[in-house]
């Protein structure tokens, strides 16, 4: 009797644990505005492919679909392989996510002679991470290379869901009810959308200097705060790139202590702030974020240090990742320093003032005038 009472309460504990694992799996459901989940699969080349290689570096499209080799996912792959010039001009990668094997998915990539990356996912451990409802499996009949008809086998179908990761490592964009056929184009539109919202049509000068003395109205026109004629030092320039307001104003408020008179520049993406350091006199120094819009901080950094007109000027990287490949790259890029972004206001506006009092007060810094 007692036997059978253990064996009746162990296996009604584990029903219990398998019901609550499954209602766990069910709470998957990302939104706009979650983080992306970190993922990691074999690619159509057999080998590991991580998303932390990609996030933060372009927009990624990561695009779930039920079957290679069947009807609408090669109409939706063709799709993405005949607009990847576009979608890259954009800085948008693609990736394909099905249940099946990274060698089916190698064979569909050359079939279709696709231009971007398909992940196989054959356990559906990356569709549950991202949410995506999964079916069982199938087996479909397709032609390889040289005319012959191969029968190919998966363990799982997801469902066609598309994502965009944003290049703050968020979910920017969700689509439950994809068209293979328009697939593609709605991923470009709404980047292009972004980048036009996002875009400013002049860079934003902004009145930093906070002095005791109150100025005149004509010392203080165009956003910039002078010293008193007295021991009056050169104008200091300083080119902030951020595309977030919140921490763009915050660090503006940050560089307003002390008497140093300085003028900021403030530009929202990397490509802007590219042609505006090649069209204007050179700034004293440049806070860089490393998440932008059209071209990441890394691209900016690369054009900076290759350019011999700007790779001197001190150029300092605030980014909230911890991504440590993305750290070593910044350095690698000769970055002056990288400064992580500290979630308490206080405490990142006190990061702010120490870069401002260090490399425009204790480090020497070049003269335009002397250059």
């Amino acid at each position: 009797m007692r036997a059978w009472i253990a064996a009746f309460v162990f296996g009604t504990i584990l029903l219990l644990a398998g019901s609550l694992s499954a209602q766990d799996e069910k709470k998957v459901e990302l939104k706009v505005g979650d983080v992306a989940p970190a993922f990691t699969a074999t690619d159509d080349a057999g080998k590991e492919w991580t998303s932390a290689d990609l996030v933060g570096k372009k927009y990624v499209v990561v695009y779930f679909f039920p079957a290679a080799f069947t009807s609408g996912c090669r109409v939706q792959a063709q799709k993405f392989r005949d607009n990847m010039n576009a979608l890259n001009d954009k800085g948008i990668a693609v990736v394909g996510v099905s249940g099946d094997t990274a060698t089916t998915q190698a064979l569909f990539k050359k079939v279709e002679k696709l231009n971007f990356t398909l992940l196989g996912d054959a356990d559906g451990s990356v569709a549950k991470k991202f949410g995506v409802p999964l079916s069982k499996g199938g087996e479909v009949r397709a032609k390889d290379t040289e005319g012959q008809i191969v029968t190919l086998k998966r363990d799982v179908t997801a469902a066609r869901w598309t994502f965009i990761i944003g290049m703050d490592g968020k979910i920017i964009y969700k689509n439950i009810k994809v068209d293979p056929a328009a697939d593609s184009k709605q991923v470009a539109d709404f980047i292009e959308k972004l980048h036009h919202d996002n875009q400013t049509t002049s860079p934003r000068v902004r009145s930093c200097a906070m002095l005791s003395i109150p100025l005149p109205s004509s010392q203080a026109r165009e956003g910039v705060c002078r010293m008193p004629a007295v021991n009056r030092e050169p104008l200091v320039e300083i080119l902030l790139v951020e595309d977030s307001p919140d921490d763009a104003d915050l660090m503006v408020e940050a560089l307003k202590d002390g008497m140093l008179a300085h003028r900021v520049t403030h530009i929202e993406d990397g490509e802007q702030a590219i042609d505006h350091l090649r069209r204007s006199p050179t700034p004293d120094l440049i806070l860089l974020d490393l998440h932008l819009p059209r071209r990441n901080g890394h691209e900016v950094l690369e054009e900076i240090k290759n350019d011999p007109r700007l790779r001197r000027i001190p150029v300092v990287i605030m980014t909230s990742s911890d991504n440590e490949k993305a750290i070593l790259r910044v350095y690698e890029l000769h970055a002056n320093c990288c400064v992580s972004k500290p979630t308490d206001q206080e405490q990142f506006a006190l990061a702010v003032k120490r870069i401002k009092l260090f490399w425009l007060t204790v480090a020497r810094r070049e003269r335009h005038d002397e250059a």
